[in-house]
């Protein structure tokens, strides 16, 4: 009896669970992520529910970071030990004391419980941190529609080694009108209180503001991992080392930007609600014309404002011209400036005579703080108009034929100008003739036959359906844009699948936020809630899965 109580306790103390809880750092920053990890050690394959109540802090994520097995023997008989680890990413919201309370793991059909966890959260660390990010902005104080050049840098000291960068919220900015860049820059060493840093340049964003006021810069969170341990062969903070691989989340703080209104006096009726140096040019095709002949011009501007926001101004004003529908061209150069240009169209259907065509438009410039006019200079624009008394006048006109010896009729005026008139000038809601008329309806008949046979041909051809027909129909889950993104005998996660597509950078924020929210959906469990769809970002990025099919004769299904 006394040996069976003895195996007995042998027995029941290899199989009790144990749990411990580290908190690493100790003593976390507010604002700033960190790690709660529980130790579980049993010998059961079953995965725990592990429960608590915090107090101070929010929880980011969880992670299972690996299992140890050990095996004892005892009187004969082997013990099977497992230590799993499951890690906790945290944030306090502020400093102070935080806590972690009403602990417990359920495993199998046994609960372990834990002591109240406290932990002290710091204002600020003692010494500058080892990895952070924030945003740096070209100006403090700007006018209104002034550029602000912000970028985000992620700054880790040089001997901490990075292993990977993964932004998880991307600024909004939703306040201002902006721009994306993507800039290829170089890891830099910069020095900051004393100790070497690398930065590394991670988002860059141009922004306007419309209206006067305080404005917040949103902030940028990344998760980090990197090893805790110093590689000396690594000179550019990306490597290998034989260290532990930590895991953080770093977020910017916000900064903040005084816009100005602009400045009454001088301000004119011609301003172009630019603001920054501008070049405005204009250029005409000729400026002779006869009626119902084109007059096209075309406007450029060169600068580093909101041309976005830019309105095309009336160039040339006369009751006898006729304005048609204006086009332009926008481009975003690559030292943040920007080009737009912008062609008008006028017909003539009268005499006009404008002797000088002056256009004056203005813009602000910040560093003078003042108001800048450029002057448009079309020069003097005619049209001579061809009409009905020339053409009374000339029909009276005969010839007495050298061969025949008959008398014919001279072509008149209109006729001669109607024969060799180009066949573009048909648009010109003006016809010249019933045989050019009776063209033109033909032209229309033919082209709408081979639309039609086009259309049918279409609709009744036999189409197979894809994914992404499932989401076009505007019924989003977490299940469609897996198989979207899922690509054929590769392991790659959806977000390691759109930077591989090498995306826009519009474009690549739209689905990493899309995929964090449907991933939560995933966690919470509901597999078939719905979301709504931007079908046109969708059509972007078929065409990139198309063209990346094309270039790597590779297909993801």
């Amino acid at each position: 009896m006394k040996y069976l109580i003895v195996i007995l306790s042998l027995l029941s103390s290899a199989f009790a669970a144990e749990l411990k809880i580290k908190v690493v750092p100790e003593n976390p920053v507010y604002k700033e992520s960190f790690n709660i990890e529980f130790i579980l050690k049993s010998d059961s394959d079953a995965e725990p529910v592990i429960n608590f109540n915090p107090l101070g802090i929010e929880v980011l994520s969880r992670s299972k970071l690996g299992t140890s097995t050990r095996i004892s023997y005892i009187n004969g008989e082997s013990n099977v030990e497992k230590t799993t680890t499951y890690s906790y990413e945290m944030i306090a919201p502020r400093s102070g004391v935080a806590f972690l309370r009403d602990i417990s793991v359920e495993i199998d059909d046994e609960v372990v419980k834990h002591a109240t966890i406290r932990i002290k959260v710091l204002k600020q660390e003692a010494r500058t941190k080892k990895i952070f990010v924030r945003a740096e902005v070209d100006k403090e104080s700007a006018y209104v529609g002034e550029s602000i050049l912000i970028r985000y840098y992620l700054y880790s000291r040089a001997e901490v080694p990075l292993s990977s960068t993964d932004i998880k919220r991307f600024p909004k900015l939703d306040k201002f009108l902006k721009r994306f860049h993507q800039e290829r820059q170089s890891p830099a060493r910069v020095q900051l209180a004393g100790d070497m840093y690398l930065r590394r340049i991670m988002y860059t964003a141009q922004v306007f503001a419309e209206r006067p006021g305080e404005y917040k810069i949103d902030p940028i969170r990344m998760k980090i991992s990197y090893s805790d341990r110093r590689n000396v062969l690594n000179n550019f903070g990306f490597g290998s080392a034989f260290g532990r691989q930590r895991s953080s989340t770093v977020t910017s703080p916000v900064v903040k930007i005084e816009v100005k209104p602009l400045p009454v006096q001088g301000l004119e009726k011609h301003f172009s609600g630019l603001v920054g140096k501008h070049n405005i040019t204009a250029k005409i095709n000729k400026n002779k014309f006869i009626s119902n002949e084109p007059i096209e011009i075309e406007l450029s501007v060169n600068g580093v404002g909101a041309l976005e926001l830019f309105e095309a101004p009336e160039l040339l004003t006369n009751p006898n011209l006729e304005a048609f529908d204006q086009s332009s061209d926008f481009i975003v150069n690559k030292d943040f400036s920007a080009s737009k240009k912008i062609s008008y169209t006028y017909l003539g259907r009268g005499d006009v005579d404008l002797e000088s065509v002056k256009i004056p438009i203005s813009y602000f410039d910040p560093e003078t703080e003042k108001y800048v006019t450029q002057i448009i200079d079309l020069g003097a624009v005619r049209v001579a108009y061809i009409g009905e008394a020339s053409a009374v006048a000339s029909t009276e006109k005969k010839i007495i034929s050298n061969e025949e010896n008959t008398l014919k009729p001279v072509r008149t005026i209109e006729q001669d100008h109607r024969m060799f008139v180009p066949v573009y000038k048909l648009m010109n809601t003006f016809l010249y003739g019933a045989l050019e008329a009776f063209y033109v309806f033909l032209g229309i008949i033919v082209c709408l036959l081979i639309y039609f046979v086009y259309h049918f041909s279409r609709v009744y051809s036999p189409k197979e359906k894809t994914i992404f027909d499932e989401i076009y129909k505007g019924k989003l889950t977490y299940t469609l844009l897996h198989k979207a993104l899922s690509m054929q005998g590769q392991q790659l996660s959806m977000e390691e699948t759109v930077k591989l597509l090498s995306l826009p950078s519009d474009l690549s924020e739209y689905f990493f936020n899309l995929i964090i929210e449907l991933n939560a959906d995933y966690d919470n469990k509901e597999f078939d809630k719905v979301r709504t769809v931007n079908i046109k970002n969708f059509k972007r990025l078929e065409k990139a899965i198309l063209n990346y099919e094309l270039e790597h004769n590779f297909n993801f299904k």
